[in-house]
């Protein structure tokens, strides 16, 4: 199990990987860049991939289909239960996959 822990910050980022505005970050094919979390969250390109690095060893998010020659990433099942752990609000993800059918 990886003891890597995450702070303030890394749950930031990752409450910031579900961009509900724009229903990304939600699913492989809905994936958020790290320009748009940079952009989303204020933090450095350097903290975003720090903490990107940190999460996806915790299996809390996964990569999603590539933007470009942009990696994109999306949130995972237990990235959603370590957010509702921690008591932040976890968007319906269910319910947003169904629109994209």
């Amino acid at each position: 199990m990886n003891k890597v822990n995450l702070n303030l910050s890394d749950y930031q980022i990752l409450n910031s990987i579900i961009d509900r505005e724009n229903s990304k970050g939600i699913s492989k094919l809905r994936g958020i860049t790290t320009i748009e979390l940079a952009d989303i969250t204020g933090f450095s390109l350097t903290k975003i991939r720090a903490t990107l690095s940190k999460l996806l060893d915790k299996g809390f998010v996964d990569y999603a289909v590539k933007r470009g020659k942009s990696n994109a990433f999306h949130i995972t099942e237990k990235g959603l239960n370590e957010m509702i752990a921690v008591g932040m609000d976890v968007v319906d993800i269910d319910n947003n996959r169904e629109k994209e059918e």
